[in-house]
């Protein structure tokens, strides 16, 4: 099923002439961030049969790619005929090419076409925003490299993201110490037998912790490279931070990641999200998937029923603070 969709989308870059035309937001916002509001719009493009383009400059491809930011660590999606483009904040199927900004993406066109088509709708739209994210997201040679060049993480192995960081703006986040999470860790390694975990973090001192602490587990994590408990995108705009070097860094991480058979993180953060839409598209996944959120993603502000209220409750299945059984 996974294939027939991979192709069914490359067919529609290779066949179709219109054009839904992504405008990267390129503000303060992480990857994970990007990616979200992003992927709503390569939906639109499959639902309404169209090829997608992504146009822009981005801060983690070092903002000086002349509106090519994407193809700094990704494949090209389709060559985009010339010719003019009609700007449109309204979602229809009338003109040849539909562009979008972020903010239209994550909002009206997520609510219109955020989600599986029905032959697909029996998978969840976690699977669904994994498998888009798969098809965006594919390495050119110079992140490849990179991937290649990274620490070899032995297979199986429990994926661990800790996410810190000194200016979280929100009252309901808070920096989880690591003795939490290594509690689900532990679950999974009495249930699996692996005890290799590959850790991604942006605080030294969960590395330091881990090492220290917990000697009965092989633990993993990408190396030379500094770690910075910051926002980084606003470090990055501010000139404190070089954003080829973190969007390489940040990219490294996800792609080792995605390759774990079972994840321990928090949903709230938009980066521990793409982690488990990435891992449920990955064939690496067995029947049995043991995942565990340590944090449930606020969705009473959200209509029932809304997409986003959907979606966030597929997240929360895995919200360890309730049932602690095997999720699939």
């Amino acid at each position: 099923m996974s294939s027939s969709l991979q192709e069914e989308l490359a067919r529609n870059q290779r066949e179709s002439r219109h054009y839904i035309v992504y405008e990267w937001c390129n503000g303060d916002h992480g990857i994970g961030s990007e990616f979200h509001m992003m992927v709503p719009s390569l939906s639109m493009a499959y639902h309404l049969g169209r090829a997608f383009i992504v146009r822009g400059r981005w801060i983690f491809a070092g903002n000086h790619q002349n509106d090519d930011g994407f193809t700094y660590w990704f494949r090209p999606l389709v060559e985009p005929t010339s010719g003019g483009h009609i700007k449109t904040s309204t979602v229809n199927n009338n003109d040849n090419n539909i562009i979008v900004d972020a903010m239209t993406s994550y909002t009206t066109v997520n609510e219109r076409y955020g989600g599986p088509p029905d032959k697909y709708a029996d998978r969840g739209i976690t699977w669904w925003k994994g498998q888009l994210l798969r098809f965006l997201m594919q390495p050119n040679q110079r992140l490849q490299q990179a991937i290649d060049k990274a620490i070899k993480v032995p297979q199986p192995f429990i994926g661990l993201q800790v996410r810190h960081s000194s200016n979280w703006t929100s009252r309901t986040r808070r920096n989880i110490p690591l003795a939490d999470y290594m509690k689900y860790v532990e679950q999974i390694r009495r249930k699996t037998g692996i005890n290799t975990v590959f850790v991604s973090t942006e605080d030294q001192k969960v590395i330091d912790q881990c090492t220290k602490d917990y000697p009965d587990y092989r633990f993993y994590w990408t190396r030379g490279h500094h770690r910075s408990n910051q926002n980084q995108a606003k470090a990055i705009i501010a000139g404190k931070l070089d954003g080829v070097e973190e969007g390489r860094i940040g990219l490294v991480n996800l792609f080792l990641m995605r390759e774990a058979s079972h994840f321990v993180g928090g949903f709230q953060s938009n980066w521990g999200r793409l982690i488990l839409e990435h891992i449920k598209s990955s064939s690496n996944v067995d029947d049995v998937f043991h995942c565990y959120s340590l944090e449930r993603i606020p969705i009473e502000r959200y209509r029932s029923g809304s997409m986003k209220a959907q979606e966030f409750q597929e997240y929360n299945r895995y919200f360890c603070g309730g049932d602690d059984d095997d999720k699939k």
